[in-house]
């Protein structure tokens, strides 16, 4: 029972751990609602940029919003922190509802201290293919 118990509270404390994580994604669904690209961009972690340029990040997210609309509603649907000697990667799922269709998205987010910022987006829905 106790071993039960302290595994209960660690993974508690894990998944409070990535509350400001999730912040930032509720901030990227009003950049993207607001069809504030660049935002996302600027805001990004330099692995991202490094990884995609703006040019390319821009028109990722203006064909999601224009064949998407809107996020409605994001649930978390899992979550894991990985240690690397490269830093701290949190990464988010979420099961999304946007106007026009639903989405599974995925974010990596890099932690610097106390900070954490966009190093990686993934978005998988059919309307993207089909819309």
């Amino acid at each position: 029972m106790l071993v039960v118990t302290l595994c209960v509270a660690g993974g508690c404390a894990i998944a409070e751990s990535t509350k400001q994580e999730q912040g930032l994604v509720d901030r990227f669904h009003e950049h993207l609602n607001r069809q504030a690209y660049g935002a996302i961009y600027g805001e990004s972690d330099a692995l991202y940029r490094d990884a995609a340029s703006e040019a390319k990040s821009l028109r990722l997210f203006s064909a999601v919003h224009r064949k998407l609309g809107d996020e409605v509603s994001a649930t978390v649907t899992g979550w894991r922190v990985n240690v690397t000697p490269q830093g701290t990667f949190v990464v988010l799922g979420y099961k999304t509802t946007f106007r026009q269709g639903d989405a599974v998205e995925t974010f990596t987010f890099h932690r610097n201290g106390d900070a954490s910022d966009l190093a990686g987006y993934n978005i998988n829905s059919e309307a993207l293919i089909t819309n």
